[in-house]
């Protein structure tokens, strides 16, 4: 008897540590993987890893893992884990060099600053503004809590599974070249007047984040600002920044609505719609460690290659800012509105608030300075999405806060 409990106790002590669970391994896939202090785009990033690089994590929760780098700890994207999908767009064939990068507080090259900026005093945009829209940073805690009342007993993953996206080339982080580019044009865009209020800022951040969380751009840092302007507008521009004019917050009735809008405007920074037309054109563009020298304040004599190529940027920057802010091509919208009839749901927003939305604005005929939002091109739009959501089934415990967008709505000049 004695001997038969000894045996018990030995394989109990062999089957233990079995059943404890070992520490996965991650490769890096991608080149300079973003590690970030939360996860979550929103965070800062605080280092790049190198494609090639081995990382160890206990579990990986909603799309991110959890591990140490050079003695940092942080978060990994487990998009970057996966070989890239392959791309023909200019950014996507620029090469990164980890040892020419940097590295702000906000993972910003000293580069991209330095092209934003000038580019912004050419083109009289706000150069004042690209500070503001550096700095802007999403209180993690303070959505965590919106996250959860938004979602409660809500099953996100069962909405994900219901509506898949299509596969995409989506990738994980941007170029120093592709931020300082967006940067530049967003602080033209922003010369409209930006609405500062920093309440309806932060929930429009928290709305643009729950729907961006829902789409293959989750791990794309993203940032969403006001126009204090009448016409009906929204404006994607390149590295992540986002603009909503307070003319069309005015036209929405619930937060579905403003979800749709943003889930719209998430797709074309998604599929890089402000550029794929700009990038057919094969211009020249400066390689990466060349960009890393356009410094704040360029000399008076400098190369002239770098020369030719700041000028040449300017040029690409230029295009890019007038197709966002004129309208880009038709079939582009109607990718974006496919894409965020998808999103929405997968977020937990009435699929349909984007129709709604389109047919109200034609109802009010409103004048806008972008193609896209004048009344014939809402019709076309109304219809198609009509059309898409018509064409499946669309299941689930969906919901449009109406209370709350109208206790926000009122914050609104």
């Amino acid at each position: 008897m004695r001997l038969t409990l000894f045996l018990i106790l030995m394989s109990l002590l062999i089957v233990v540590p079995l059943e404890v669970d070992a520490a996965e391994t991650h490769v890096i896939q991608r080149e300079d993987a973003p590690l970030r202090k939360g996860p979550g785009a929103f965070y800062p990033q605080v280092a790049r890893i190198p494609k090639g690089t081995e990382l160890t994590s206990e579990e990986a929760v909603s799309g991110w893992f959890e591990t140490r780098y050079n003695e940092l700890s942080g978060f990994v994207s487990l998009k970057t884990t996966e070989p890239p999908a392959p791309s023909a767009d200019v950014f996507s064939n620029l090469a990164f060099k980890p040892a020419n990068v940097k590295l702000s507080q906000y993972g910003m090259s000293a580069g991209a600053k330095g092209f934003a900026m000038n580019f912004s005093k050419r083109v009289e945009g706000n150069a004042g503004l690209i500070e503001q829209l550096e700095r802007y940073q999403v209180d993690p805690q303070a959505y965590a809590r919106f996250k959860e009342e938004t979602y409660q007993d809500r099953n996100l993953q069962t909405l994900h599974k219901r509506y898949e996206m299509p596969p995409s080339a989506v990738r994980s982080q941007y170029t120093d070249m592709e931020t300082g580019l967006g940067l530049g044009i967003a602080s033209k865009i922003g010369s409209l007047q930006l609405y500062t209020h920093a309440g309806l800022t932060d929930y429009l951040n928290y709305v643009g984040n729950l729907v961006a969380e829902s789409s293959p751009a989750y791990d794309l840092p993203l940032k969403f600002f006001i126009i204090d302007v009448d016409q009906a507008n929204a404006y994607a521009c390149p590295g992540g920044y986002i603009f909503v004019t307070r003319g069309l917050l005015q036209a929405m009735q619930n937060e579905a609505e403003l979800a749709a809008v943003l889930a719209h405007e998430v797709a074309h920074v998604m599929n890089q719609d402000g550029l794929r037309e700009l990038s057919k054109r094969k211009v020249i563009v400066v390689a990466e460690n060349a960009f890393a020298e356009l410094q704040e304040a360029l000399p008076e004599e400098q190369d002239p290659n770098l020369k030719a190529a700041q000028e040449e940027l300017d040029s690409f920057a230029l295009s890019a800012y007038e197709t966002i802010f004129e309208g880009r091509l038709a079939d582009y919208e109607l990718e974006a509105d496919a894409a965020a009839l998808l999103i929405c749901a997968r977020s937990g927003y009435t699929p349909s608030a984007l129709k709604d939305l389109l047919e109200r604005l034609i109802r009010k005929q409103s004048v806008s300075t972008n193609e896209h939002y004048s009344p014939p091109q809402l019709k076309d739009r109304a219809k198609q999405i009509g059309r898409q959501l018509h064409s499946r089934s669309w299941r689930g415990d969906f919901k449009n806060f109406s209370e709350r967008w109208e206790s926000h709505r009122s914050m609104l000049p």
